[in-house]
């Protein structure tokens, strides 16, 4: 191992690669600061990222839609605790006959859209119903939910409605299920 002294007295002897290692990051030290245009570019991302952080999640609470559970940080919410059950209900036209039938929804979908149906989130729901209604000779689709929280109170149902003459799901208001207050 060399000491300084001996580093010293090696480039003083000419051993140039020693003086190709000394101020390696001058060079970086000595850049002119980013222009103001540049400065200011940078804060306006820096800003608009974390609003995005904070508006994305918040538009949770402004969607009015206590079923929309999309955040991680929701999963241990109460609505994602309460124990929901949903029945869709589809007629269709056979044989010149209307013919009312509840789906058995493990037999048509997968595990994880039949977790979305029963949790009443409706970006998953109001399609589903749709693609049914466009099944051959289906004439109305109806979905209804209901659920009972962790402490055992109902929840406030919610009821969808499709039909093949308006193709467009309608949300049909139930009465408020009367909690009483302790």
């Amino acid at each position: 191992m060399t000491s300084p002294q001996d580093s010293g007295a090696n480039m003083a002897a000419g051993d140039q690669h020693c003086s190709d290692n000394v101020g390696i990051g001058d060079e970086l030290m000595e850049s002119p600061p980013a222009s103001a245009p540049v400065r200011r570019w940078i804060s306006v991302a820096v800003v608009l990222f974390l609003l995005s952080q904070i508006t994305i999640p918040a538009t949770y609470y402004l969607r009015g839609e206590p079923t929309s559970e999309r955040f991680a940080w929701r999963m241990f919410s109460s609505v994602h605790m309460t124990n929901w059950r949903c029945r869709v209900i589809e007629t269709s036209l056979v044989n010149g006959n209307l013919i009312e039938r509840e789906l058995a929804l493990d037999n048509i979908v997968q595990e994880s859209t039949v977790r979305c149906l029963h949790t009443g989130q409706l970006d998953v729901v109001e399609p589903f119903l749709l693609k049914r209604l466009a099944r051959e000779g289906v004439q109305r689709i109806e979905y209804v939910a209901e659920g009972t929280t962790p402490s055992g109170q109902p929840t406030a149902p919610i009821r969808l409605v499709a039909d093949a003459t308006t193709r467009e799901v309608r949300r049909i208001d139930l009465p408020e299920v009367n909690v009483p207050s302790n």
